[in-house]
């Protein structure tokens, strides 16, 4: 009996997220970054942005006779329009294939998807890490 009630209590609460424009769903790119308000550009999670640019640099990313160790580091700025700019190894993984693979990648991957029209920022810097094990994306300023 006590179960059949917290079953109830816990469908009127999703019930009611739902009545109130609740989504369980995550919503596309666009729509995320275009939902927040000129407030939170101080302190706008840029986590989907990030998540999108590591899809898209994914498959450009060709990873031959690496070592599961090697992790090389990038720095780059995306400007409002998505385009990349200084782009360079910050760490060296030691190996040049790699290195080289992780700058063609990016370059093959560029342009971006655009920053969020309420950023009034001119861009973003980023820091890119990639080794064959994982890719990692995070802002490290926005400017």
């Amino acid at each position: 009996m006590v179960y059949r009630q917290n079953y109830k209590a816990i469908f009127l609460i999703i019930c009611g997220l739902l009545f109130c424009g609740f989504s369980f769903f995550p919503k596309s790119p666009a729509q995320a970054v275009e939902s927040a308000t000129p407030a939170q550009t101080k302190t706008y999670n840029w986590g989907y942005y990030m998540r999108s640019l590591q899809r898209k640099v994914r498959p450009n990313l060709v990873l031959n006779n690496v070592s599961d160790t090697q992790k090389v580091k990038l720095s780059f700025n995306i400007n409002k329009r998505g385009e990349v700019s200084d782009l360079k190894i910050t760490k060296s993984s030691g190996n040049q294939k790699l290195d080289a693979a992780a700058l063609a990648a990016i370059e093959k991957s560029s342009p971006f998807a655009p920053l969020p029209s309420w950023y009034k920022g001119e861009g973003i810097c980023v820091n890119f890490y990639a080794s064959k094990l994982f890719i990692g994306a995070s802002v490290k300023k926005e400017y």
